[in-house]
Order: C-alpha cells, then sequence, then structure tokens
C-alpha cells in the first residue's frame, strides 16, 4: 500500500467516513491513476476533468456515480495533497430529476406477504413500516428493540434516530 493511499484511508477513518464512502473514494483514485498510468499527485486539473468527461460519455456512468467519483478526488487533492484549488471550477453532469412510483398499500402488502422466509418478512415490514434505509435494517440489533415502550432505536443511519409505534 502506498503512502499516500494510507494516508487517505486514516483521514477518511479520522472523519468517520463509512465504509462505503471509503471504498468509492479509494475506487474513484485507483479508476483515474490507472486511466493515466501515474500517481495521482502528478495528474494535472485538466487530465481529472477529462477523466471525469470519460467516465460520463464514454463508460456511461450514471451522474450521481460521476459526482461520487468527483468527491472522491476531490478529497484526495484537497484534503490528503492539501491543494484546496484544485477542481474548484469543475463543471458536472446534472443530476436527473426522477418523481419516485409510490405503491398502494395493497402494493406494498403483496410484497412483504410474498416471502417464505420470516427473516425477510421482518426486514421487508422494517423497512417500510420505519422508513428505514437498507444498510439501517441490516444494522438493526435485538438490543435496539424497546418492546415495553414499542421503540427502536436506528444507530447507523444518516443520524441515529428514535422510532415510535403510532
Amino acid at each position: 500500500m502506498t503512502a499516500l493511499r494510507q494516508k487517505m484511508i486514516d483521514l477518511m477513518s479520522f472523519r468517520n467516513f463509512s465504509p462505503r464512502t471509503h471504498e468509492a473514494y479509494l475506487h474513484a483514485v485507483i479508476r483515474l491513476a490507472n486511466y493515466y498510468h501515474r500517481s495521482p499527485e502528478k495528474i494535472t486539473e485538466e487530465e481529472v476533468h477529462l477523466w471525469l468527461m470519460h467516465i460520463f460519455l464514454d463508460q456511461h456512468l450514471a451522474p450521481a456515480s460521476v459526482h461520487q467519483a468527483a468527491n472522491g478526488v476531490k478529497f484526495l487533492y484537497h484534503q490528503v495533497l492539501g491543494l484546496e484549488d484544485f477542481l474548484i471550477k469543475i463543471s458536472l453532469p446534472k443530476r436527473p430529476q426522477k418523481i419516485p412510483a409510490l405503491l398502494t398499500r395493497q402494493e406494498v402488502k403483496t410484497i412483504i406477504q410474498s416471502t417464505r422466509n420470516l427473516k425477510h418478512y421482518a426486514m421487508l415490514s422494517l423497512c417500510y413500516g420505519c422508513g428505514l434505509r437498507l444498510g439501517e435494517v441490516i444494522a438493526v440489533q435485538v438490543s435496539a428493540l424497546d418492546t415495553s415502550n414499542l421503540r427502536l432505536k436506528v444507530v447507523q443511519g444518516t443520524n441515529s434516530r428514535l422510532f415510535r409505534r403510532r
């Protein structure tokens, strides 16, 4: 492992980034370095712009993926290498506006009841009933349940949240 990569990992750990952010940011920097066949320290701002255009236009990555890659590269240059002015004027593809498809109560009931596995049934019910993300559902532990007050404490969410049964 290079010193630069270790420094990036240490800074992400210090800032308490999630494991998925670690993975995504490191992957973006590795892809950038592999694309130009040299260390990110020697890649210019113009080359980073060209690479971002390449992954969007040629590799057909979604705008959200390009934004994530840009954020990973920005983290490297701003926080790890201390180049504050690097990539300040970067322009990224616009994210499409999507209106989410809403399910009816009957459709939700059908989905939840379609599983034969009790664990999956509980996870789907918890996800829908509390509005949890997948990562939050997976992280729920028995100790987070307060059955006497009908509460659930979600610890690994964006913020810790407390849910009460209504």
